[in-house]
């Protein structure tokens, strides 16, 4: 009938119907903002969540990060893990990044710090980015068990922005007060073990390092006892859409000095 929005408006004028004129032109506004707003999110859902996975770059590990990849449908940026077995404890503790227990660790204690920091630096790296968004962070034994992993994702954070971490993956079946549909609070009397796979919110991530940056415990029991403490909002997702690959990956783990017997089958720490 028109041309263009002018001849539309031109046409209102002429008629003096003031009054149609208003309705429709707010109807028209609204139809715009709705259309910003739906390429807005599908710019979000595109673009603003980035993945890391922690590895050593083992070659069995490395071929199950494509594997993982070709199921998510999307780029994941490996993070080189920190190799325990090459720092020195005493000197960490001179420099207050770790805890007096931990100031003569040895072998696979030394494991269990590299495995915090490896956390704690893609954490780090995630501040240098200086992007809005989310991250989800993945070691390098991760198992999607969803068929619509990304969907899954981004219908988590259409219904919750209110946010400093969500586990996507538990070794417990942590599942406390429901908050909305498949996404729950952190049940204070379950352990929440497992880091293989969750959630950061990066306008929280300053929050996030201050919290964590003191090793003093497994990275794992580090985001429980400041989830379950309330220092970090933490949400579980129930059923878990990342599960962790043990059982295929236990041939290599005790040789490569990612298990430690000390901590067995309860913490995933790197070499």
């Amino acid at each position: 009938m028109f041309d263009s929005l002018s001849s539309y408006i031109l046409y209102m004028k002429k008629s003096n119907n003031i009054f149609i004129f208003i309705i429709l032109s707010v109807c028209l506004l609204i139809i715009y903002f709705n259309k910003r707003i739906i390429i807005q999110r599908e710019q979000f859902e595109s673009n603003d969540i980035d993945m890391y996975v922690i590895s050593l770059r083992n070659n069995e590990r490395l071929e199950n990060i494509k594997t993982q990849q070709d199921k998510i449908g999307k780029s994941v940026q490996i993070f080189d893990a920190i190799k325990g077995n090459t720092l020195n404890s005493s000197e960490l503790f001179k420099n207050d990044i770790i805890d007096k227990s931990f100031e003569n660790a040895s072998g696979k204690d030394l494991r269990v710090i590299g495995c915090y920091l490896s956390h704690l630096h893609v954490l780090k790296k995630i501040k240098n980015n200086n992007k809005n968004g989310y991250t989800i962070i993945f070691e390098d034994d991760f198992d999607i068990v969803s068929s619509t992993f990304m969907k899954d994702i981004n219908d988590i954070l259409k219904k919750t922005t209110d946010f400093d971490l969500i586990m996507i993956g538990n070794l417990n079946n942590n599942k406390g007060e429901n908050v909305i549909d498949n996404i729950y609070n952190i049940d204070n009397n379950t352990p929440l073990w497992g880091t293989h796979g969750y959630i950061v919110n990066n306008k929280h991530i300053n929050k996030i390092i201050e919290t964590i940056k003191f090793v003093d415990m497994p990275i794992d029991n580090k985001y429980e006892s400041l989830g379950k403490s309330d220092a970090l909002k933490i949400f579980i997702i129930n059923p878990t859409i990342v599960n962790q690959q043990a059982e295929k990956f236990g041939s290599t783990i005790n040789t490569e000095g990612f298990l430690s017997d000390t901590f067995s089958k309860k913490y995933y720490v790197f070499e």
